[in-house]
Protein backbone atom coordinates (compact mmCIF):
# COMPACT_ATOMS: atom_id res chain seq x y z
CA UNK A 1 0.00 0.00 0.00
CA UNK A 2 1.19 3.89 -1.00
CA UNK A 3 0.96 5.77 2.33
CA UNK A 4 0.92 9.74 1.84
CA UNK A 5 0.80 11.90 4.69
CA UNK A 6 0.25 15.22 3.64
CA UNK A 7 0.36 19.16 6.49
CA UNK A 8 -2.08 21.79 4.95
CA UNK A 9 -0.05 24.59 5.75
CA UNK A 10 1.80 23.22 8.60
CA UNK A 11 4.95 20.27 9.18
CA UNK A 12 3.77 17.06 10.53
CA UNK A 13 6.56 15.59 12.48
CA UNK A 14 8.87 12.24 12.61
CA UNK A 15 6.87 11.29 15.27
CA UNK A 16 3.43 11.87 14.10
CA UNK A 17 4.43 10.48 10.54
CA UNK A 18 5.42 7.40 12.88
CA UNK A 19 2.35 7.32 14.43
CA UNK A 20 0.36 7.48 11.64
CA UNK A 21 2.24 5.28 9.22
CA UNK A 22 1.53 2.55 12.12
CA UNK A 23 -1.87 2.71 12.44
CA UNK A 24 -2.69 3.17 8.86
CA UNK A 25 -0.86 -0.05 8.27
CA UNK A 26 -2.94 -2.24 10.01
CA UNK A 27 -5.85 -0.96 7.43
CA UNK A 28 -4.09 -3.42 4.98
CA UNK A 29 -4.91 -6.51 7.73
CA UNK A 30 -8.53 -5.43 7.21
CA UNK A 31 -8.43 -4.84 3.61
CA UNK A 32 -5.64 -6.78 1.95
CA UNK A 33 -6.94 -5.23 -1.86
CA UNK A 34 -5.71 -1.64 -0.29
CA UNK A 35 -3.85 0.03 -3.29
CA UNK A 36 -3.74 3.58 -1.52
CA UNK A 37 -4.13 5.56 1.53
CA UNK A 38 -3.64 9.51 1.63
CA UNK A 39 -3.69 11.51 4.82
CA UNK A 40 -4.23 15.07 5.15
CA UNK A 41 -3.56 17.27 7.89
CA UNK A 42 -4.35 20.48 8.71
CA UNK A 43 -5.55 23.40 11.27
CA UNK A 44 -8.33 25.11 11.38
CA UNK A 45 -9.28 28.61 12.36
CA UNK A 46 -12.30 27.51 15.29
CA UNK A 47 -13.06 28.97 18.54
CA UNK A 48 -13.90 25.95 20.12
CA UNK A 49 -9.79 24.17 20.71
CA UNK A 50 -11.11 20.66 20.75
CA UNK A 51 -11.79 21.18 17.26
CA UNK A 52 -8.98 23.32 15.59
CA UNK A 53 -7.14 19.82 14.60
CA UNK A 54 -8.22 17.97 11.27
CA UNK A 55 -7.46 14.79 9.96
CA UNK A 56 -8.56 13.53 6.89
CA UNK A 57 -7.96 9.98 5.35
CA UNK A 58 -8.63 8.80 1.78
CA UNK A 59 -8.35 5.16 0.92
CA UNK A 60 -8.14 3.43 -2.61
CA UNK A 61 -9.53 0.06 -2.98
CA UNK A 62 -10.13 -1.26 -6.38
CA UNK A 63 -11.59 1.94 -7.73
CA UNK A 64 -13.54 2.13 -4.20
CA UNK A 65 -12.96 5.04 -2.14
CA UNK A 66 -13.35 5.02 1.59
CA UNK A 67 -13.00 8.80 3.57
CA UNK A 68 -13.15 9.47 7.02
CA UNK A 69 -12.75 13.13 8.74
CA UNK A 70 -11.99 13.91 12.02
CA UNK A 71 -11.53 16.95 14.51
CA UNK A 72 -9.82 16.57 17.76
CA UNK A 73 -7.21 18.53 19.93
CA UNK A 74 -4.68 16.71 19.04
CA UNK A 75 -3.01 14.95 15.99
CA UNK A 76 -2.92 12.09 17.35
CA UNK A 77 -6.50 11.58 18.80
CA UNK A 78 -8.03 12.49 15.74
CA UNK A 79 -6.58 10.22 13.54
CA UNK A 80 -7.80 7.45 16.78
CA UNK A 81 -10.80 8.45 16.29
CA UNK A 82 -11.20 8.70 12.10
CA UNK A 83 -9.54 5.05 12.24
CA UNK A 84 -12.83 3.57 14.11
CA UNK A 85 -15.09 5.33 11.60
CA UNK A 86 -12.74 3.59 8.86
CA UNK A 87 -13.01 0.29 10.43
CA UNK A 88 -16.84 0.23 10.26
CA UNK A 89 -16.73 1.73 6.67
CA UNK A 90 -14.62 -0.96 6.00
CA UNK A 91 -17.02 -3.88 7.51
CA UNK A 92 -19.83 -2.21 5.65
CA UNK A 93 -17.86 -2.56 2.23
CA UNK A 94 -16.77 -5.96 2.87
CA UNK A 95 -20.16 -6.81 4.25
CA UNK A 96 -21.80 -5.50 0.65
CA UNK A 97 -18.92 -6.70 -1.30
CA UNK A 98 -19.48 -9.90 -0.60
CA UNK A 99 -23.10 -10.33 -0.13
CA UNK A 100 -23.67 -8.23 -2.92
CA UNK A 101 -27.74 -7.04 -3.55
CA UNK A 102 -29.44 -8.38 -6.43
CA UNK A 103 -31.43 -5.41 -7.31
CA UNK A 104 -31.41 -2.55 -9.87
CA UNK A 105 -33.41 0.23 -11.01
CA UNK A 106 -34.44 1.86 -14.37
CA UNK A 107 -34.16 5.32 -13.24
CA UNK A 108 -35.00 7.76 -15.95
CA UNK A 109 -33.47 10.97 -16.52
CA UNK A 110 -34.23 14.08 -14.91
CA UNK A 111 -32.95 17.58 -16.27
CA UNK A 112 -32.50 20.33 -13.29
CA UNK A 113 -31.83 24.07 -14.13
CA UNK A 114 -28.56 25.69 -14.06
CA UNK A 115 -27.54 27.84 -11.27
CA UNK A 116 -26.13 30.89 -11.65
CA UNK A 117 -23.20 32.61 -10.07
CA UNK A 118 -19.36 32.47 -9.06
CA UNK A 119 -17.07 29.26 -8.98
CA UNK A 120 -15.95 29.69 -5.58
CA UNK A 121 -14.01 25.59 -5.47
CA UNK A 122 -12.90 24.09 -8.38
CA UNK A 123 -12.53 19.76 -8.04
CA UNK A 124 -11.15 17.28 -10.24
CA UNK A 125 -11.84 13.87 -9.63
CA UNK A 126 -10.99 10.64 -11.16
CA UNK A 127 -14.13 8.73 -12.16
CA UNK A 128 -13.95 4.58 -12.30
CA UNK A 129 -16.45 3.36 -14.70
CA UNK A 130 -19.45 2.18 -11.97
CA UNK A 131 -22.44 0.04 -12.61
CA UNK A 132 -25.17 2.39 -10.89
CA UNK A 133 -26.25 0.03 -7.70
CA UNK A 134 -21.82 0.24 -7.46
CA UNK A 135 -22.31 4.41 -7.36
CA UNK A 136 -25.02 4.04 -5.17
CA UNK A 137 -23.04 1.97 -2.52
CA UNK A 138 -19.56 3.71 -3.19
CA UNK A 139 -22.09 7.01 -2.37
CA UNK A 140 -23.43 5.62 0.84
CA UNK A 141 -19.99 4.65 1.79
CA UNK A 142 -18.65 8.24 1.66
CA UNK A 143 -21.60 9.57 3.52
CA UNK A 144 -22.76 11.99 0.28
CA UNK A 145 -25.92 13.08 -1.08
CA UNK A 146 -25.09 12.80 -4.44
CA UNK A 147 -21.99 11.06 -6.35
CA UNK A 148 -20.44 11.70 -10.07
CA UNK A 149 -19.43 8.60 -12.08
CA UNK A 150 -18.77 7.04 -15.64
CA UNK A 151 -21.30 4.73 -16.93
CA UNK A 152 -19.52 1.15 -17.69
CA UNK A 153 -21.34 0.74 -21.01
CA UNK A 154 -21.87 4.17 -22.31
CA UNK A 155 -18.54 6.06 -21.13
CA UNK A 156 -20.75 9.15 -20.46
CA UNK A 157 -20.52 10.92 -16.90
CA UNK A 158 -23.70 9.93 -15.17
CA UNK A 159 -25.16 12.19 -11.94
CA UNK A 160 -26.47 10.15 -9.01
CA UNK A 161 -28.23 11.74 -5.97
CA UNK A 162 -30.22 11.12 -3.33
CA UNK A 163 -33.94 12.38 -3.21
CA UNK A 164 -35.83 13.74 -0.33
CA UNK A 165 -37.87 10.92 0.09
CA UNK A 166 -34.80 8.51 0.29
CA UNK A 167 -35.36 7.12 -2.97
CA UNK A 168 -31.95 7.63 -5.85
CA UNK A 169 -32.71 10.11 -8.91
CA UNK A 170 -29.53 9.83 -11.85
CA UNK A 171 -29.15 12.66 -14.05
CA UNK A 172 -27.42 11.24 -17.88
CA UNK A 173 -26.89 14.16 -19.65
CA UNK A 174 -26.90 14.60 -23.49
CA UNK A 175 -25.47 17.04 -25.38
CA UNK A 176 -27.46 19.14 -27.62
CA UNK A 177 -26.20 20.86 -30.84
CA UNK A 178 -26.75 24.62 -30.77
CA UNK A 179 -29.05 25.99 -34.17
Amino acid sequence: MQLQIQGRNLRVSQQLKTYIEKKIGKLEHYLPTLKQARVELKVEKTRDEAQREVVQVTLFNNGHILRGEECAPEFATAVDIVLEKLYKQIARYKEKHYHHRAHSAETPALATPAETGRIVRRKRIATPPLTEEEAIDQMEWLGHTFFLFAHPDTGAVNLLYRRADGSYGLIEPVIETRK
